[in-house]
């Protein structure tokens, strides 16, 4: 892959080659892949193997979180380059971009970290609806956005036991 040290993650993303747009900052949640399906006599129900699984994950809720940007092309056949690292190799390599997220995706962070669910969903909704705003009508960036935070609502929603 390319080296994305030079300039930043961020910078680098938007700038990693000619035809590209500014690229657009995103946090994706990582989906649960794996319940634990348990041992042939197992006593635990079903509901009680997703409880468990629900609630390690949700000790260290910040596992699941990786920072991302999308990059357009100018030419809409060869599509969008999507890139995310998880967030303790972002906060660890890319310090400086840190400090540049935008507001309510650093607030999300701090929600997820403490696991203030709802703060952090209520975050999501502010952010789907700005996506959802006449203006961004037609714009593919913004469908994609709009996946991605449909996405995370649901895990967000997931973690906090709605299920």
């Amino acid at each position: 892959g390319e080296c994305l040290c030079a300039d930043g993650f961020l910078g680098a993303a938007a700038n990693s080659g000619a035809g590209k747009r500014p690229a657009a900052q995103f946090i994706k949640l990582d989906g649960i892949e794996c319940i634990a399906l348990g041992a042939v006599a197992d006593e635990q129900t079903a509901r009680q193997r997703v409880d468990e699984t629900v609630r390690q994950l949700s000790t260290r809720a910040e596992r699941l979180i990786s920072i991302g940007c999308l990059a357009s092309q100018d030419d809409p056949s060869i599509g969008m380059e999507v890139q995310s690292i998880p967030m303790d190799i972002y906060s660890n390599t890319f310090a400086n971009d840190y400090q540049v997220l935008p507001k309510n995706l650093k607030s999300i962070i701090t929600h997820l970290q403490t696991n203030d669910y709802t703060a952090a969903n209520q975050e999501f909704e502010t952010i789907l609806k700005s996506i959802r705003s006449p203006k961004n009508i037609g714009n593919s960036d913004m469908r994609n956005m709009e996946g991605i935070t449909l996405h995370n609502m649901a895990v967000v929603n997931l973690l906090a036991g709605k299920y």
